[in-house]
């Protein structure tokens, strides 16, 4: 339809029924950090107004990083504080409807993808404002001796390759918010802070104290667009001390999280390399350019005795050498200098599953471990299918390269982890010289096999009732049997058999049941210079460990290492646990959690409601959970006839008998506030608050259905 084409190109928050764009403003956007050693708390601020003569519903889009555990949220309309609740997610979502069929203001919070996430602000009436504050934790990666914050900006465009709706949709137009948004983040660091650096933003830094270990540091200026990703890095002393953290919690439950940076030097084995380069139309520009610096950076770094090949994709994908990866040497290496020199975006959509199923099942060189490099910007939305083929292989190790800014981390991640490789980011502002020797050589180091972590902890002991009965059902089994051994009974013939056959069923052990849960479950890789990270969940009663061990087989012999937590690592909260519970999530959505640990495949329905039950035990927007706000209105039902689904800004106007005839959903053009009328040179910017992180993509929006119109009304 016309009117899809026309919206599937606009940016930011609009009215959609109108004749043309028409924006919601989003005042302005905070974002307010804490960093405190390898982790942080996020609270995002977003400031609504509706400065239209109409109630609305706001839908936005915005990208979150994908290690975020969003565990708040609340909203302030009208000085009145509400606390949103999570809730199974059809659950949360039945709650909201009903609240915006009953006239109420309600929100809603959902995950739409692992670093994408929608909120729905319902029933905005006009002239009002809504403060939506979202939190969540995460745990920090490390890049050389430095964490590394990240605030991803802007949603790029996901290709679909199936041609499906797909609500992720962006740009890189780059317009300032009426209001700015503004950053600030708190450094808190265990030792002296020696260098604070961001290569994508201008900022100003201010030293906290005397020691040196708090930092201010927030955007130079007031207020700023982002049209790009945010990225802050601070190197502290003694950054890769590993450390053994115990929090216990306000059941008396504890959280562990064990964290190293291993060291170690092993020579490197003979490898094939097969470097699989993104050359769709979303890698034009600038990303394109930073693809060849980076393949021809990996060209000169080969050792000598190794294989390679090149895989160019997009909407097809071709084989450098379609025979196979040839020995590296003068010819070889010249030949593929050629190749890359001639690369350009020019491949059409980023179908990535094809190409990698095809390496995968691709006959290796004898003698030569596999290892495979991709590098993309991560604009698809089939991410799922492709970590699946990838672990399914298990065979082959995945080393992934997000290029640009706005690179999926949920796709980049994600292949990594299931191939049990390293993942990297490199923007237009980072050198790629350090990126790209550091991977490499992690390829080239020899798989650590066996890795083993001993969490060293017991079940708590039973109650004394437990206890009691269970010592009595135990002698009076030991009686029975004896009785009919010497009467030469049918239990004669089978000594320390105490069950019933008539009534016995073996209860199945899992680790679910056991004193701790891990997460990840199945445990990462181990390289040199990269950070290792396990949590453990354990239940009430059961004492924390007093000492891990960590050890794994190499082909020099076993590694080992032991922690015990030290003072200063010991304390009480629930940051732990969130961060635990929501890697536990990402195991079971990934497939790869403890009740995957067994031959039989546990049941959709099984996963769904592990997910569940965690999600609200520990208030964790996920697959499955959302949050959900309500503020009881007036009563008066809203009507709806056709509402358009899509990134954009949906109007639910309040009943009126122009919209009672059978028009097509422009018919609400005639009433648009004149007022409220923006034309598309002038929309927001995407950004973290409402600006061009939609459109560009094209892609038609999707009709949805008309709400179930209230009794009442159907009786006007």
């Amino acid at each position: 339809m016309l009117v899809d084409a026309m919206y599937a190109r606009c940016c930011g928050l609009y009215v959609l029924r109108a004749p043309v764009p028409t924006t919601i403003p989003l005042r302005g956007t905070d974002v307010s950090a804490k960093v405190v050693d390898f982790s942080c708390e996020v609270q995002l601020t977003q400031t609504y107004h509706n400065d239209g003569v109409l109630p609305l519903e706001a839908v936005y889009l915005f990208p979150l990083d994908e290690r975020a555990a969003v565990c708040g949220f609340e909203v302030e309309i009208d000085g009145v504080i509400t606390k949103g609740v999570v809730q199974e997610k059809q659950q949360a979502r039945n709650t909201y409807e009903r609240a915006i069929a009953r006239g109420d203001q309600a929100q809603l919070l959902e995950q739409k993808k692992g670093d994408v996430f929608q909120m729905e602000v319902g029933n905005l009436a006009p002239g009002q404002v809504a403060v939506v504050k979202i939190t969540y934790i995460s745990d920090l990666k490390i890049s050389f001796d430095a964490v590394r914050f990240f605030l991803p900006t802007f949603v790029a465009p996901r290709y679909n390759p199936w041609g499906e709706h797909n609500p992720v949709h962006g740009s890189s137009s780059n317009r300032h918010l009426p209001e700015g948004l503004r950053v600030q983040v708190l450094a808190i660091m265990p030792s002296t802070i020696t260098r604070v650096a961001c290569a994508t933003h201008a900022v100003q830094q201010e030293m906290l104290g005397e020691a040196q270990k708090v930092c201010r540091i927030q955007l130079a200026g007031d207020a700023t667009h982002l049209d790009k990703d945010f990225v802050l890095e601070i190197s502290f002393q003694d950054a890769h001390r590993p450390r053994l953290a115990v929090e216990k919690g306000a059941d008396g439950s504890h959280a562990c999280m064990l964290t190293l940076c291993p060291k170690f030097e092993l020579d490197e084995i003979p490898c094939e390399l097969v470097f699989v380069v993104d050359r769709s139309g979303s890698m034009s520009g600038s990303k394109i350019t930073q693809a060849m610096g980076a393949m021809k950076l990996f060209l000169r770094s080969l050792p000598a005795d190794c294989y390679f090949n090149i895989v160019s994709f997009g909407s097809r994908y071709e084989l450098m050498w379609p025979s196979g990866s040839r020995k590296n040497g003068a010819d070889t290496l010249r030949a593929a200098t050629a190749y890359v020199d001639r690369m350009r975006a020019d491949f059409g959509g980023t179908e990535l599953l094809a190409p990698v199923d095809a390496v995968l099942r691709s006959a290796g060189v004898k003698g030569y471990e596999r290892r495979l490099f991709v590098l993309t910007d991560g604009e698809i939305s089939n991410t799922t299918e492709v970590m699946k083929a990838i672990t399914k292989n298990g065979k082959t190790r995945v080393f992934a390269l997000g290029l640009g800014h706005g690179a999926s981390h949920e796709l980049v991640d994600g292949i990594a982890r299931a191939g049990k490789g390293t993942a990297d980011y490199a923007t237009e502002d980072d050198r790629l010289e350090p990126k790209i020797i550091r991977q490499l050589g992690q390829a080239l180091q020899p798989s650590l096999t066996n890795v083993e972590v001993h969490w060293n902890v017991s079940p708590p002991p039973p109650p004394e009732s437990e206890r009691k009965q269970d010592q009595e059902a135990k002698q009076a089994a030991a009686a029975a049997a004896e009785g009919e051994k010497q009467s030469g009974g049918v239990f004669g013939a089978f000594e320390g058999v105490v069950g019933s056959l008539l009534g016995f069923k073996k209860q199945p052990r899992t680790q679910a049941e056991s004193p701790f849960v891990q997460a990840p479950f199945v445990v990462p890789p181990v390289f040199h210079g990269e950070r290792f990270l396990l949590f453990c969940l354990l239940k009430p009663g059961v004492e924390p460990p007093r000492e891990v061990g960590v050890a794994a087989d190499t082909p020099e012999g076993k590694l080992a290492v032991s922690l015990t937590p030290q003072p200063q690592d010991v304390f009480e909260g629930s940051v732990l646990h969130t961060m635990a519970a929501r890697e536990l999530i990402r195991d079971l959505d990934e497939g790869r959690s403890f009740m995957h640990s067994s031959d039989k495949e546990p049941s959709k329905a099984d996963v769904r409601r592990e997910i569940v039950r965690l999600g609200t035990t520990y208030n964790l927007v996920s697959s499955e959970t959302s949050y959900v706000a309500v503020q009881p209105g007036k009563g008066q039902p809203v009507i709806v006839r056709e509402v358009y689904y899509g990134p954009v800004i949906v109007a639910r106007p309040q009943p009126m008998p122009m919209y009672m005839s059978a028009c097509a959903p422009m018919a609400m053009c005639s009433a648009a506030p004149m007022s409220a009328v923006a034309s598309m040179s002038s929309a927001a910017p995407m950004m973290f608050g409402g600006g061009a992180m939609f459109g560009g993509g094209g892609g038609a929006l999707r009709k949805k259905s008309a709400r179930a119109q209230p009794q009442q009304q159907q009786q006007q």
